[in-house]
């Protein structure tokens, strides 16, 4: 049994530049084998191990060799030296309709996709409903693949190459594309990937993506690996690597390596779909434990007039609302609230009862509203909100009933003057 689920040993795959057209008709033709060519290396020399089960970060600036590097992994390319050793199916989205026929309907993609990740047509016939269901693309999947947006082949692709029973997953700038609902779709499936020992690489420019998902990152620059380790040590070198003067002097002169942008952060400006009719995906803590005796039957943002809302301002007051049904005795129960961002990032746990050491009792077929108000305190962007309802022991805590994304929302910009997730309240308090 392998406990590496990757491994590279000095890989490169380089490519022919010629000046001209003539120059490559000579060589073939120049009975001494001379060569009329320079080497261009996409990656150079990359030695690189990834356990089974870990989620890896890959940056670097366009052109620094991420997707050849994705490509070689998943035998898209063949390297033109060094070894590649991979244990267990993989299943990647290097790119928006790859693997797709655009003459094909949606329906007819995800069985051709599924034959060449090596599936029976009943091996397809059985994770259809999953697939269709993840993607949600409606009377669309009838429809020839070449009318399709790009967030329509973005959530048919994550679907299908989700749902397949594969040991890697790779996925490469596909998180980029799709309104804010489905991101964070995405982005839950990735951590329950996480949860269920997935090996996942992730190519990404979004460092809050990054920093939210991974535990460890690499950096490639100009095909090398330079930096390899914790991910956010890994973040802090990709930003001096992206700022050194060597480095800006380099793009200045070279304009096939262009700068990253920093305007990484959700912009908020996508329309926040939510629904109270859906059953929201259980933890993967819940899922362990199965479904307990215990239903979530409305969760409600409400505003200060009590009005339903979905779009919030920042300094405003707001109340969240909760209406759970016990179908047994609990003693000594917690109400967690955990905030995040859209990529995942945790930014604040809370609960009810509000003192720490509190905790409540219910009776068999009891029902119980709770309702928290809070400030909020959350600049412009798109959050999620996970519910989970646990009993606090002596020694550890265990989870009733867990909800990921029970609630999105989203937050106008209001201060052109901050950035970030928080607003801080700072006042001016002297000026010399």
């Amino acid at each position: 049994m392998h406990k590496n689920a990757i491994e590279l040993k000095s890989v490169s795959k380089y490519y022919k530049l010629y000046e001209s057209p003539r120059d490559r008709l000579k060589e073939a033709l120049d009975p001494r084998d001379k060569s009329y060519h320079k080497k261009f290396f996409a990656v150079k020399n990359v030695d690189l191990c990834i356990p089974k089960g870990e989620i890896i970060g890959i940056l670097g600036v366009n052109g620094s060799g991420k997707s050849t590097l994705l490509k070689l992994i998943a035998h898209v390319l063949t390297p033109s030296s060094g070894d590649i050793q991979v244990n267990g199916r993989i299943s990647a989205l290097l790119e928006l309709g790859a693997g797709f026929n655009p003459n094909f309907t949606g329906l007819e993609n995800v069985h051709f996709y599924g034959s060449i990740m090596g599936l029976s047509r009943g091996e397809v016939e059985e994770k259809l409903d999953g697939i269709l269901s993840f993607a949600d693309i409606g009377e669309f999947v009838n429809q020839p693949l070449k009318t399709y947006s790009s967030g329509m082949k973005a959530r048919l692709g994550f679907a299908i190459a989700t749902e397949v029973d594969s040991e890697i997953l790779i996925i490469d700038e596909v998180l980029a594309v799709g309104d804010a609902a489905f991101k964070r779709k995405c982005f839950a499936r990735i951590e329950y990937l996480l949860g269920e020992g997935k090996t996942v690489l992730i190519v990404s420019h979004n460092k809050n993506s990054i920093a939210s998902l991974c535990t460890r990152g690499i950096v490639l620059h100009k095909g090398s690996l330079v930096v390899d380790g914790d991910v956010n040590k890994t973040i802090r070198e990709y930003e001096v690597l992206i700022n050194q003067d060597a480095y800006i002097k380099a793009k200045n002169e070279d304009s096939e390596i262009p700068c990253v942008s920093d305007n990484e952060t959700p912009s908020g400006r996508e329309a926040v779909k939510h629904k109270h009719d859906y059953d929201p995906a259980l933890l993967p803590e819940s899922k362990k434990l199965g479904h307990a005796k215990i239903k979530l039957n409305k969760l409600l943002m409400v505003d200060n007039v009590g009005f339903e809302v979905n779009i919030l301002k920042t300094g405003q007051k707001y109340n969240l609302q909760f209406w759970f049904t016990f179908f047994d005795d609990f003693v000594d129960l917690t109400l967690a609230i955990r905030f995040k961002t859209i990529e995942g990032y945790v930014l604040a746990w809370n609960g009810f009862p509000r003192k720490r050491g509190e905790t409540f009792n219910v009776k068999k077929n009891e029902e119980k509203n709770i309702e928290l108000q809070f400030d909020c305190s959350l600049l412009d962007g798109v959050y999620a909100v996970d519910v989970a309802i646990q009993s606090v022991g002596q020694s550890d805590i265990v989870i009733h009933l867990g909800y990921r994304d029970a609630l999105m929302f989203k937050i106008n910009k209001t201060d052109d003057n901050q950035f970030g997730h928080c607003h801080m309240n700072l006042v001016g308090a002297r000026e010399d």
